[in-house]
């Protein structure tokens, strides 16, 4: 059975500074980067018609737990939103 990792958020504003480090810590045998994917979706869907916030908080009960707080302008705008390529990738 494997060791629980720690996890590990980056949160930076230089891509290339958040980029070595996730390979950094990636290689770390006890580590690994956690909370990247999240962000990459905060600037293409606030840039979506009819996104009026789009948070990300992080559980300070369970590290590796996430949530996104959202308003849209309208419930067509909600579903345009969870039809984007970015959204309907998954992370």
């Amino acid at each position: 059975m494997s060791e629980k990792k720690e996890r590990v958020v980056i949160v930076d504003n230089h891509p290339l500074l958040r980029e070595r480090l996730s390979e950094l810590i990636n290689h770390e045998l006890d580590m690994e980067v956690c909370g990247e994917e999240c962000r990459k979706l905060i600037a293409p869907t606030l840039a979506e018609e009819g996104c009026i916030n789009y948070d990300l908080y992080r559980s300070t009960e369970d590290r590796g737990t996430f949530m996104f707080y959202e308003n849209w302008a309208s419930r067509p705008h909600w579903e345009r939103h969870m039809e984007s390529p970015h959204e309907t990738k998954g992370i």
